[in-house]
């Protein structure tokens, strides 16, 4: 966080002075590829709100008109991260279509295996470590492909997610694996939700998810998309369970 406030301040100052020193380019188009991406999740998280608040007014009073519409998009982007594609749970044998791996520990969500462990701190190639202890097939969210020179050119990939309103949407939890200690009898008149309040049924819940990738160039103050857009859809409607949505997912 730090780095990228210091970052974000040199930005303001060596906008206007030519662009960034030679050294520095990549991690100045790094940072201009957050704000491409901020944007885009800021103008996502509007629209959820604009169709909540137009759910909840015409449930109030029907003469109004309904929601606009029932989906929205939230994009996953890291300069450090990688899109991990067809990888296997090693306890349950699930197979993810698509992970976005940060160098954290990450869990089966459906066994609670551990998926790929924390990465080692001397660990300067990550793809190269997680294809080899992992055999995964990994590519970096943030190729940089000409950074010594400006306009820079870089191959973005992230995931994107596709979330949609699901008026008569259950809670997806397997209640033979809970203690009954810990078992609660579950109030009808409460579903859980993506913001919805207490005794509304229905959120959002995921639909789709995406793998896309872009080239774009870096001119000094901001980035440009210079190849045709390509978008992999990696997960099946049949293998889609209610996921609710969390910041940053």
């Amino acid at each position: 966080m730090i780095k990228r406030a210091a970052l974000l301040f040199g930005f303001g100052i060596l906008a206007g002075c030519g662009g960034p020193p030679k050294d520095k380019i990549g991690d100045f188009f790094a940072l201009a590829m957050h704000r491409h991406f901020n944007e885009m999740n800021t103008d996502a998280e509007l629209r959820h709100e604009m169709l909540d608040a137009q759910r909840a007014a015409h449930g109030k009073n029907p003469p109004l008109p309904p929601p606009s519409g029932v989906q929205f998009n939230t994009f996953r982007f890291d300069e450090n991260g990688i899109v991990i594609n067809d990888f296997p749970c090693n306890g349950c044998s699930f197979v993810y279509s698509a992970l976005d791996y940060l160098g954290h520990e990450m869990k089966c969500v459906h066994c609670g295996s551990t998926l790929v462990e924390r990465k080692p701190e001397d660990t300067a190639d990550v793809i190269a470590w997680l294809k080899e202890n992992h055999e995964a097939n990994a590519s970096p969210m943030f190729e940089l492909q000409e950074g010594g020179k400006l306009p820079a050119k870089a191959t973005i990939r992230y995931i994107r997610r596709s979330w949609v309103f699901d008026p008569l949407g259950t809670v997806d939890i397997d209640v033979s694996v809970v203690p009954d200690v810990e078992r609660t009898p579950l109030k009808p008149e409460y579903l859980p939700g993506s913001g919805g309040d207490k005794g509304k049924a229905g959120f959002h819940r995921l639909d789709a998810v995406f793998v896309g990738e872009q080239d774009f160039e870096y001119d000094g103050s901001s980035v440009t998309a210079v190849s045709p857009l390509k978008e992999t859809a990696v997960r099946r409607l049949r293998e889609i369970r209610p996921i609710f949505l969390q910041s940053g997912r």
